[in-house]
């Protein structure tokens, strides 16, 4: 802990994140299930479900979760229908998890309990 002029400054927390059992997307509820996987998470838009590896914590977890809902507003959405190349896919959804993640931490836009 540091002192300034008097005062104990708490070490700034990280947020906790609890994964949620659904989430809407564009209307659509999508059911979120921690599975045993090789991935870290899938989306599957037919069946409008997100499934998460087990054992993921922390930043893991909730990245992951961020990058399947992004692939579930692409679909959703009618974008990801559009695009022919999955590489392509992957990597816009990389792009944005990545940029959210940072900007949510960096921004403390995050929930602290």
């Amino acid at each position: 802990m540091q002192k300034i002029l008097g005062e104990t400054l708490m070490p700034r927390r990280k947020p906790i994140f609890r994964l949620p059992k659904q989430i809407s997307i564009l209307g659509r509820v999508y059911i979120v299930k921690r599975v045993r996987m090789h991935d870290y998470g899938c989306c599957d838009p037919t069946t409008a479900e997100i499934h998460i590896r087990r054992g993921l914590k922390g930043d893991d977890l909730s990245s992951t979760f961020l990058h399947e809902c992004i692939h579930a507003i692409l679909y959703e959405s009618g974008v990801e229908h559009r695009w022919d190349d999955a590489n392509f896919t992957e990597s816009v959804v990389r792009a944005l998890d990545n940029g959210l993640s940072r900007a949510f931490d960096t921004n403390s836009l995050l929930v602290r309990k």
